[in-house]
C-alpha cells in the first residue's frame, strides 16, 4: 500500500469514525464522563477528513467546511475534557469553533499561507486549553489524565510549529502539489496517532475517575457529607500504625439523646435534617473537620490529634454546650430540646482500635445514663 496523502487522509477518516462509534458505547456506560462530547469530536473530525479526500481547491467551500468541522471538533474535545473532570463545558467555545473559520474567510479572505497559520494557531490554542483541563486538579492516581494532558500539549506544540514554520518549509515558497501533499500526509498521520492515543487515554481516565468516585462515595456518609464508618476505620488504622513518638490523641464518640423520639414525633425526614445540621455545626468547631465521621444512625466519632485526656474533656464539654446553645440545631429539633452524650478515650501506643472504641463507648454510656441536671452541674464547674 502506498501511503500517499489520499491514503492517509482516508485512514484518518476511518480511524476517527471508528473511535466515534466506540465512544457511543461509552456514552451509554457513563453519561457523566462527557462521552457525548467525544462522540461528536470524533464524528466531526471524521467528517472533516472525508471532505479532505474529495478533490477540491483550497478556496473551495468544501475546504472551508472541512476546516470548520476540524475546529468544531477541537472545541468539542475541549468541552469533553471539561465534562470528564466534572466541570461544565463552555458552550460559547464550541460555538466559536463552529463560527470563527467561516467568518474569517468571508470577512478577510486570507491567502493560502495565512489560512494555514491561522487554522494551525486555533487548533494549537484549543489543544493547549484541553491539555490544561486534563492537567488541572489531576490526582496522582489519575495517570491517564496526566498523560492525556502531555499528549494534548505536544499536539498543541506541533500545530504551533506548523503555524510559524509551515509556509517557510514549502507551502509559501514552493507551493507545489507534491509539497502540499507531503504536508497533508504528515498532518493526517499525526492526527491518526493523536486520535488513537487520546481515545485510549480518555477511556482510561473515565475508568480511573469512576473508580475514584466509587471510593469517595464509599468513604463519605451519604446523609451528612462527612466521613463514613469505612473512612473512620481506614483513618484510625493508618493513625494507629504510626502512633509511636506522636503527640497524644483522644477518640470521642457522641450520639443524640432521645433521637428515636424525634424520629417518631417529627418523622424521618426531620430526623435526617437534624443529623445534617448537627454534623455541620460540630464540624465547624473542630480543628480538623476531616477527622469527623458518622458511624451510623445518630452515632458520630471524632479524633482529636494532640489532645490528651484532660484537654479532650474540655473539648467534649465545649461540643455539648455548642449543640445545646446552637439556634440552628434547636430549630431543627422543632421544639424538642436537642442534646448529645459524649465519651472520650485516650489513644495510646500499640492500642487496638476495638479496645479504644470500647473504652469510649463505655464512657459514652456513663454520660448518657447520668441525669441531665448532674451533667449540667459538671459542665458548669
Amino acid at each position: 500500500m502506498k501511503f500517499d496523502s489520499a491514503t492517509l487522509l482516508t485512514i484518518a477518516f476511518l480511524t476517527l469514525l471508528l473511535f466515534g462509534l466506540v465512544f457511543i458505547t461509552l456514552a451509554r456506560f457513563s453519561v457523566r464522563s462527557g462521552a457525548r462530547w467525544w462522540v461528536t469530536t470524533f464524528f466531526l473530525g471524521a467528517s472533516g477528513f472525508f471532505l479532505m479526500v474529495v478533490p477540491a481547491g483550497s478556496d473551495s467551500g468544501i475546504r472551508i467546511l472541512a476546516n470548520t468541522l476540524f475546529l468544531t471538533a477541537y472545541a468539542c474535545c475541549h468541552a469533553g475534557a471539561r465534562a470528564l473532570v466534572g466541570r461544565r463545558p463552555v458552550r460559547w467555545s464550541v460555538a466559536g469553533g463552529l463560527m470563527v473559520w467561516p467568518l474569517l474567510i468571508l470577512t478577510f479572505d486570507p491567502g493560502f499561507d495565512d489560512r494555514v497559520s491561522i487554522c494551525s494557531l486555533l487548533v494549537s490554542a484549543y489543544s493547549a486549553a484541553t491539555a490544561y483541563e486534563f492537567a488541572r486538579g489531576a490526582r496522582r492516581e489519575e495517570r491517564s489524565r496526566i498523560i492525556a494532558a502531555g499528549l494534548c500539549g505536544a499536539h498543541a506544540l506541533f500545530y504551533l510549529v506548523r503555524s510559524f514554520l509551515g509556509p517557510a518549509l514549502g507551502l509559501g515558497l514552493l507551493r507545489t502539489e507534491a509539497t502540499i501533499g507531503h504536508w497533508a500526509a504528515a498532518v493526517a498521520l499525526e492526527i491518526v496517532l493523536f486520535a488513537a492515543a487520546l481515545a485510549v487515554l480518555v477511556f482510561g481516565a473515565t475508568l480511573e475517575r469512576r473508580g475514584l468516585e466509587d471510593r469517595q462515595a464509599a468513604y463519605t456518609d451519604f446523609l451528612t457529607g462527612i466521613g463514613s464508618r469505612r473512612a473512620f476505620e481506614a483513618a484510625m488504622a493508618a493513625f494507629l500504625s504510626n502512633t509511636k513518638g506522636h503527640d497524644p490523641a483522644s477518640l470521642v464518640l457522641l450520639d443524640l439523646d432521645h433521637f428515636k423520639e424525634v424520629n417518631d414525633r417529627l418523622g424521618h425526614d426531620a430526623g435526617d435534617q437534624l443529623l445534617r445540621t448537627i454534623a455541620n455545626v460540630i464540624a465547624e468547631q473542630l480543628p480538623e473537620p476531616n477527622l469527623f465521621w458518622r458511624l451510623g444512625g445518630d452515632e458520630f466519632a471524632l479524633l482529636l490529634r494532640g489532645y490528651d485526656q484532660e484537654r479532650a474533656q474540655v473539648m467534649r464539654d465545649g461540643l455539648r454546650k455548642t449543640v445545646e446553645t446552637s439556634s440552628r440545631i434547636q430549630r431543627a429539633g422543632a421544639g424538642s430540646p436537642v442534646s448529645i452524650s459524649l465519651g472520650v478515650a485516650e489513644v495510646t501506643e500499640d492500642a487496638e482500635l476495638a479496645d479504644i472504641v470500647r473504652s469510649a463507648d463505655a464512657a459514652l454510656y456513663r454520660d448518657k445514663t447520668r441525669p441531665r441536671a448532674v451533667r449540667n452541674v459538671v459542665n458548669a464547674a
